[in-house]
């Protein structure tokens, strides 16, 4: 790993800092930047191998092995470095940023296809072995972890084209008796609903109208929950919106179907002011104002349920 970063001070330090700066790096990469690292393996930790100071920014080139990431030793610089020149300069470091990150890593698989990743600059992969530049990261992004989220999920994104359909959101929890092997469905479940008249698919793709007969089930199997469950334990009904928030999506992992997801999103006003422009355009016209209703509407906040 190879990161090109610095520190943003609050103000300007003196010539003198200058020997103490050098003073600081020399220790860290003899200890700081080598914990993590399994004893015999130290240089497998990180390492300062260039820095400058520069009005009020300490330039630093970082290289590291796999027991502390290049980005963990630009944290840990900073949380030390900071007390350093707050108790003797009256100076502390505004923002760490990472300029350039590139990381090279070895993959289980080697990808059918090309892969994308946010968050990069550059990957390329060659058999095995993938390389990663990645844009410039604050602090805040680097604390999140983004760098190993990144490597993770190019792993996951590998692996999910060696699987298809279904088969990528399925887990089995428990197997049914052998027995009922008889009553197995042995084909599409969907185009079997359609052949008995069950369900007929909505203008939009993959929403579907409910018909008489599956309604009819649906209902029945709703009313045993209800009667049968869900009172005698002492529930109470409320009725709640449709909407779905983002965060509750992501906790549902749904982000792993987007696709399949209607997402709303609000308007950008509740005053009718707002929206006089699309209402002229329809009074005029007498068509749907689409690109307007666009330039109106909020980023999505909900999923539909």
């Amino acid at each position: 790993m190879e990161l090109d970063g610095y520190f943003e001070l609050s103000g300007v330090l003196p010539e003198e800092a200058q020997s103490e700066l050098e003073a600081f790096f020399e220790e860290a990469n003899k200890k700081l930047l080598k914990k993590g690292a399994p004893k015999g393996k130290e240089s497998e930790g990180a390492q300062v191998t260039k820095w400058s100071l520069k009005g009020d920014k300490i330039e630093l080139q970082i290289i590291s092995g796999r027991y502390v990431r290049a980005h963990t030793a630009l944290l840990r610089l900073s949380n030390v470095l900071s007390n350093i020149l707050g108790s003797k300069y009256h100076t502390g470091i505004r923002k760490s940023v990472a300029t350039k990150y590139r990381i090279e890593t070895q993959l289980e698989k080697t990808p059918l296809e090309p892969v994308t990743l946010p968050f990069t600059k550059e990957l390329e992969i060659k058999d095995k072995t993938a390389t990663i530049t990645m844009v410039e990261m604050d602090e805040s992004e680097l604390k999140r972890n983004y760098p190993d989220r990144l490597l993770r999920r190019l792993e996951e994104k590998i692996t999910a084209q060696y699987v298809h359909g279904k088969a990528e959101y399925t887990r089995t929890v428990e197997r049914s008796n052998k027995g009922l092997e008889k009553y197995k469905l042995r084909e599409d479940p969907t185009e079997a609903a359609v052949k008995l008249g069950w369900v007929k698919e909505f203008p939009g793709a993959g929403i579907w109208q409910i018909l008489p007969p599956y309604a009819a089930l649906i209902r029945a199997i709703e009313n045993i929950i209800i009667d049968d469950i869900a009172k005698p334990l002492g529930f109470q009904e409320v009725m709640l919106p449709r909407l779905i928030p983002l965060e509750v999506e992501m906790k549902k992992g749904h982000f792993g179907i987007a696709n399949e997801i209607i997402w709303a999103c609000p308007p950008i006003s509740r005053d009718p002011k707002e929206f006089e422009e699309i209402l002229d355009y329809v009074e005029i016209t007498g068509t749907p104002p689409v690109e307007l209703l666009q330039k109106k509407l909020r980023p999505p906040m909900f999923g539909l349920a």
